[in-house]
């Protein structure tokens, strides 16, 4: 994210289903300057801290060493939309996260997704 969103007015707000399969509409604001939709369902972004974490928790069971650590979360921080809360969903960042923790290490989907329900 290279810049700060803000919102558009009320009255420029777009009329968007939910996302939550209901079929239901509600108007949505959208960022003034990029024209990002705002994330308005219950699937909402974490910051990074949240997934730093998770990797330390793997790592405290010895399933990854700290230069996988380091490795894994260079490339979470290299993902300049990964913390973007305005646009991103909780389960995109989840698929990010496992796919990197997969790419440095052996760990399967399921083991790393567990940790990520805990």
């Amino acid at each position: 994210m290279s810049h700060v969103h803000e919102d558009c007015g009320s009255e420029e707000k777009a009329w968007l289903p939910v996302g939550d399969g209901s079929g239901r509409i509600a108007r949505h604001p959208h960022c003034v300057h990029c024209g990002a939709v705002r994330n308005l369902s219950s699937d909402r972004a974490r910051g990074i801290g949240y997934f730093m974490n998770v990797l330390g928790e793997i790592r405290k069971g010895g399933k990854l060493t700290q230069v996988q650590v380091r490795l894994i979360a260079k490339e979470l921080e290299g993902i300049l939309s990964f913390e973007d809360k305005y646009d991103m969903r909780g389960s995109s960042q989840e698929k990010m996260f496992v796919d990197a923790v997969m790419g440095h290490s052996s760990l399967s989907w399921n083991f790393v997704k567990g940790y990520l329900q805990a």
